[in-house]
């Protein structure tokens, strides 16, 4: 939490107004610069710290050094304990630096291990020195100053790594005239600064600090202690406490705002406790202090007052004390109605003549000036200044060379400046620009990735910088490209369009999509380049790109796509009924071109929790559908969102019939899709029971298998005669592999003795409330089901009433290590011998019929329809160029018209074939989807 912080008030804008100004004064120099950088493979220890050779280490800098000399730090980190050991002398200091936010490559100097238990920069017993422009990350100290004299650490920014309770800063023994100033102090659980027993003249001045759980400057027993112009933000915790005989002491200009935290009680601690001791001839004036939850601001020589004209009253200290709202703005900088704002006392002890940011301190025009001095001091560590934020754009930013380009700069200001100074810097090797307009035309002569930097410059010294980033190209053609990838989490014909890959040397400034299915034409973001679209079909389209680039020019490309559906596993499910129209409040049959919307789902995304139970994201279903005592000859055809309802059809019946039929639907809708049943003629009650569901990526797939026949009751031991009794369920063994979660079998009744249904289930479900065939006295009839199989690779198939013989033939089979994915598409007519012209198939006769599967397509899911036949028998469906198998896949009588849910594998041609055993037929054929190896 604590890093996120800093980061928020140390981000972008605040960085380019640090590195737009000088670094903090240091005392002056005569000798050289020592340099130190672990990064250059040339570094050693052993050599004399040149810049071409420098330091591996801080410490081997810092023992070299010499009163005068500058240690100089490179970026990156050095997590290492430093220890001072040598002197400077007066006006000739031992300055040790790093790059804070002032150097252009951005990379600050980190000092000191996060992890370790010692201090990370030691200065004992030494004097004359300065350390500046480090970024300090501790579990302990960050710094300890024992018995040392004449100190300057200035220009930090020190974080707590961990939760220890060490200071950040501590000063301690004999130490005299140290200055802690324009330091950034993240000190959760611990005091930033503390100065102790028996230090003297201490300065602590224009820091940030944040006290949220421990005091944020804690003096004790340190007479004549200057706390001056400090931002310090707390909660819990006390800001700013004078304990001991601190005597003497001034505290003025500073500002306790409320902290970060808000998760421990307020209230508990003043924002400014001064003891007894210490309150004697102590200043205290020219402080702001913000309510805080219910705390008590002020603790005076052991009493406390809740209002700053209460510790006036009482005390005679605070007379321009301000206990008030800070108003700080997003940066917590004081906004510009802030009564921080021209009110501090600017000849105040230890005061300072620029801010935390380096900002020098100035008069906002708008504001009558309260403090003292000038006058024209903020109270704080953060002076407000004219400028709040630069931006800097380039016209145009991308383009052919030679390249010209305006950067223009944009200003937004607390006040208007009499003058602003702007220092452009082109980033190719020209010479800088000052000008006093914002917008200074350049031309960049090469290609490359230039950055234009501006520093902005008011009439008080502040500055603010930022840049703009120009890509000068070869000059070359615009070229259009894309792809096109199915997107089908959740809509089926879901496409994702991506220009990126089009290239100009000018910036492109439109993507225009025209998806060739009628519907309008889209524009990208030029900032994205990606569109989504949803195809209403399959249907092959021609998808157009349009590109526009800066430079005026356009360009197409063309792609040709047949959109599909993604390739998906299988989940078997327990048959689910979620529709019955003769129960509850569904009980209204289907009238003539009467329609049934049913909903599906998982309770997820919002949608109802069906009795199904499959995601809204299915990419097709497998439903079982029965029509029930219809008035006329007719049919059903089933379809899901938003494909519109296909000319195919699923389910056929005659006046009185009940039948079912297995639909496999594939799914267009997306979120909290629909399954609808149309009703062609008359009226009909309609059963549909949900067997399970393809989903993208998850679930089982499928294995092929030449059909096999595993039961024929009219050939089976003790079924012989009567087959399979009323109530009675036959556990068929399938012998599938272990593992197997679904098998795919075609179930016949064959001449029953009493009409009603079939139900094939596991084992373990005897009565499932749903049925798989229905059937009259004397009725062959056949249905496929895709069954969940137990753990031995069984079934069962129970019959409801009077007797049946059963035949089982299996077609293949689910499992986690099958071999194809299974693609639905829109429903597709493959064959009918009706059209153009009559050519039903004959007795014995077969026919081929070609799917236009993908090359590779393992198998089909069909829906195989029998009508006007001349005798009762029965169609085989099979692979094209394999052996005819001693199997049946549709059942029918005399002129009736009979489909049946089909699953067969394909010929290495993607064709199957058509058998038909007696009389003629015609043989109608429709597609719902292929298998196919991954």
């Amino acid at each position: 939490m604590r890093s996120h912080r800093l980061a928020g008030l140390i981000g972008a804008s605040t960085l380019a107004a640090a590195v737009a100004l000088p670094l903090p004064a240091a005392h002056a120099a005569d000798a050289g610069t020592l340099y130190v950088d672990k990064y250059k493979a040339a570094c050693t220890d052993q050599g004399t710290g040149t810049q071409a050779q420098p330091f591996c280490h801080v410490q081997a800098g810092v023992d070299a050094a010499k009163p005068g000399d500058t240690v100089s730090i490179g970026g990156g980190s050095y997590p290492e304990t430093v220890t001072v050991t040598h002197s400077g002398e007066p006006g000739k200091p031992v300055t040790i630096t790093g790059r804070m936010f002032t150097d252009e490559s951005w990379s600050p100097t980190v000092v000191g291990s996060s992890t370790g238990s010692q201090p990370s920069i030691v200065l004992d017993g030494v004097h004359d020195v300065v350390v500046q422009n480090l970024r300090v990350a501790s579990s302990a100290e960050a710094f300890l100053v024992r018995d040392s004299a004449a100190i300057v650490l200035d220009h930090h920014l020190v974080t707590r790594s961990t939760d220890a309770t060490a200071p950040l800063v501590r000063l301690t023994g004999a130490t005299k005239d140290v200055r802690i100033s324009r330091s950034w102090f993240d000190n959760g659980s611990a005091t930033a600064v503390q100065v102790g027993q028996g230090v003297q003249g201490a300065v602590v001045s224009t820091n940030v600090l944040y006290a949220s759980g421990a005091t944020a400057v804690q003096v004790t027993d340190a007479p004549g202690t200057v706390v001056t112009s400090n931002t310090a933000f707390r909660t819990c915790s006390t800001a700013i406490a004078l304990s001991g005989d601190s005597h003497g002491s001034t505290v003025e200009n500073n500002v306790v705002a409320p902290g970060f935290n808000l998760s421990c009680p307020q209230g508990t601690t003043p924002s400014v406790s001064v003891s007894a001791a210490s309150a004697t001839d102590t200043r205290y004036d020219y402080n702001l202090v913000s309510p805080i939850g219910s705390a008590t601001p002020y603790s005076w020589a052991g009493t406390t007052y809740p209002t700053a004209a209460g510790l006036l009253a009482a005390t005679g200290q605070g007379k321009h004390e301000l206990y008030t709202d800070a108003k700080m703005g997003a940066s917590q900088a004081p906004q510009s109605d802030s009564p921080q704002v021209d009110s501090a006392d600017a000849e105040a002890p230890g005061e300072l003549s620029t801010d935390v940011y380096g900002h020098h301190r100035g008069d906002d025009p708008n504001v009558p000036d309260t403090g003292n001095g000038t006058g024209s001091h903020d109270r704080g560590a953060m002076e407000l200044t004219s400028l709040s934020s630069v931006t800097v754009s380039t016209t145009p930013h991308q383009g052919p060379a030679p390249l010209s380009v305006t950067p223009t700069v944009r200003l937004q200001t607390n006040w208007t400046s009499p003058q602003y100074s702007y220092l452009f810097d082109f980033g190719d090797g020209s010479a800088p620009v000052t000008s006093s307009d914002a917008a200074v035309p350049h031309v960049y002569q090469s290609p490359g990735s230039y950055v234009t930097t501006v520093r902005v410059t008011d009439d008080q010294g502040n500055s603010v910088q930022s840049w703009g980033v120009t890509q000068v190209k070869e000059n070359g053609p615009l070229v259009a490209a894309f792809t096109a990838k199915p997107n089908q989490q959740w809509l089926r014909y879901q496409y994702s369009f991506n220009a990126w890959d089009s290239t100009s040397p000018w910036q492109i400034t439109k993507y225009h999509f025209d998806f060739g299915d009628g519907t309008r034409g889209v524009d990208s973001d030029p900032g994205s380049s990606t569109v989504t679209h949803v195809f209403g079909s399959s249907t092959p389209v021609t998808v157009k790109l349009t590109v526009t680039d800066e430079g005026g020019r356009t360009a197409s490309v063309e792609q040709r796509l047949t959109p599909s559906y993604a390739p998906s596993g299988y989940t078997a499910i327990t048959p689910a009924r979620i529709l019955d129209t003769r129960q509850g409040w569904q009980a209204t049959r289907l009238g003539n071109g009467g329609q049934a919307d049913i909903g599906f789902g998982d309770g997820n995304m919002g949608c109802a929790k069906t009795p199904a139970n499959v995601p809204a994201y299915a990419t097709a279903l497998v439903v079982n559908v029965t029509a029930v005592n219809p008035s006329t000859a007719g049919y059903l055809t089933v379809w899901a969102d938003h494909s519109g309802r296909p000319a195919t059809s699923n389910l056929n019946f005659k006046a009185g019939q009940t039948v079912a039929n297995l639909v496999t639907v594939p799914v267009v809708g997306g979120m909290c899709p629909q399954l609808h049943i149309f009703n062609f003629s008359g009226g009909a009650d309609v059963v549909a029971d949900v067997q399970g569901y393809y989903l993208q990526d998850f679930g089982a797939r499928f294995t092929t298998t030449a059909p096999t026949r595993l039961l024929d009751t009219r050939h089976t031991a003790g079924y012989e005669t009567k087959g399979l009794g009323a109530d009675e369920q036959y556990v068929l063994k399938t012998g599938l592999p272990k593992g197997t979660t679904a098998a795919v079998l075609n179930v016949t009744a064959v001449n029953p003795t009493a009409g009603g249904y079939l139900s094939v289930t596991p084992v373990s479900v005897r009565h499932p409330g749903t049925s798989n065939i229905n059937f009259t006295v004397g009725q062959t009839v056949a249905n496929q089901v895709i069954v969940p199989v137990d753990a031995d690779g069984n079934v069962g198939i129970y019959n409801r009433f009077g007797n049946t013989h059963v035949v089982a033939d299996l077609m293949g089979y689910y499992s986690p290590t099958g071999d194809s994915f299974f693609t639905p598409v829109s429903p597709t007519r493959l064959v009918d011998t009706r059209k153009p012209s009559p050519l039903p198939l004959g007795q014995g006769g077969t026919l081929a019929v070609p799917t236009g599967a993908p090359a590779g397509a393992t198998g089909a899911v069909l829906n195989v329809t029998s009508t006007g036949s001349t005798n009762g028998g029965y169609l085989t469906v099979w692979a094209d160029g394999a052996t005819k198998p001693g199997t049946s896949s549709v059942n029918f009588g005399v002129g009736q018209t009979v489909p049946n849910h089909v699953t067969t594998p394909l010929g290495a041609n993607g064709s199957f074939d058509v058998y038909n055993f007696a009389g003629r037929t015609h043989v109608i054929a429709d597609l719902f989807g292929y298998f196919t190896k991954p």
